[in-house]
């Protein structure tokens, strides 16, 4: 009995955590700015999404070479972010200092044709925080993550 109230209660817990993201007041993401280019079957958006740390202490958090897009999700399922080959792909650890920010630009894509009338999104980020004494291989160690969400545009 107590082995099967223990996988339920492991359950509940990832199923809470999935459906219920993490959100961290120490840091926050915000879209600042969207551009919109059309072609013929696409809309081709250059959203600036900018990444604060809120607090006194230096954040060190996880990125990949390549596949940084990894880390960011998009909560309308109409948009998806446009990725590129990658040819080597390792982990990095970045450092954003207190009180500053860091932005980046991230292009989504948007078939016209198979799309809802509702255009509105919010960007994810996935902070994955790295320990002071960290290198990039402990990437693939388990760690606590933390979805942050945008503001919706």
């Amino acid at each position: 009995m107590k082995v099967y109230l223990t996988i339920i209660l492991i359950g509940i817990c990832i199923t809470v955590k999935l459906l219920y993201p993490l959100q961290n007041e120490d840091f926050n993401v915000q879209i600042i700015n969207e551009k919109v280019e059309k072609n013929e079957s696409n809309e081709l958006y250059t959203v600036s999404v900018t990444l604060k740390n809120n607090t006194n202490d230096t954040l060190r958090y996880y990125t990949m070479s390549c596949s940084w897009w990894n880390f960011y999700s998009v909560d309308n399922h109409d948009y998806k972010i446009k990725t590129d080959n990658c040819d080597k792909n390792i982990a990095k650890i970045l450092k954003l200092a207190p009180h500053k920010s860091n932005t980046i630009n991230i292009i989504l894509t948007r078939n016209i044709e198979q799309v809802d009338q509702n255009k509105q999104f919010r960007i994810g980020f996935r902070l994955v925080k790295a320990k002071d004494t960290a290198g990039p291989l402990d990437f693939f160690q388990p760690k606590e993550d933390y979805i942050l969400w945008s503001n919706k545009i």
